[in-house]
């Protein structure tokens, strides 16, 4: 036998509270953990073969960028000034990868108002492809570095 309604939409509700309130809590020991780690190093996977080509390339095309900005949510791997455009870099293009750098941006974008939200990967793994057209849908924007134009 099925609950009433009521009783389904006020179990649905407690629980989305719980996600919410751990989701906080892991949030937190997240930025903790960022901040007492400092600053990626300058030779980081994510820097070596995401942020750093990827800031060449946009350079050479006459967008004016800012790397590493620090701000209330955190810091922010590209800002790019020419496109309106926060760009979140990682190393991996896995599905873990993709929805870490989604939360980032979401922080950032309180900031950062009227600015697009972009990840930046080497290559997109076939099992994020489906997260991929989720964040696509609610306004995300996708760069893979290795298919990027060759000057």
């Amino acid at each position: 036998m099925s609950k009433a309604p009521q009783e389904s939409s006020a179990a649905a509700r407690e629980w989305a509270a719980r996600i919410s309130a751990a989701w906080d809590k892991v949030s937190l020991a997240q930025n903790e953990g960022r901040r007492a780690a400092g600053p990626k190093p300058k030779n980081s996977d994510e820097i070596l073969f995401v942020e750093q080509p990827l800031s060449e390339w946009l350079v050479r095309r006459g967008h004016i960028i800012e790397r590493q900005v620090k701000c209330a949510g955190g810091r922010v791997d590209i800002v790019d000034s020419t496109s309106k455009e926060l760009i979140e870099c990682k190393a991996s293009g896995r599905i873990s990868s993709i929805v870490a750098a989604a939360r980032q941006l979401k922080h950032y974008e309180s900031v950062f108002d009227g600015f697009g939200m972009v990840i930046a990967v080497p290559r997109i793994d076939e099992s994020a492809d489906w997260m991929v057209v989720a964040l696509r849908g609610i306004g995300f924007r996708f760069i893979e570095v290795r298919k990027l134009p060759h000057d």
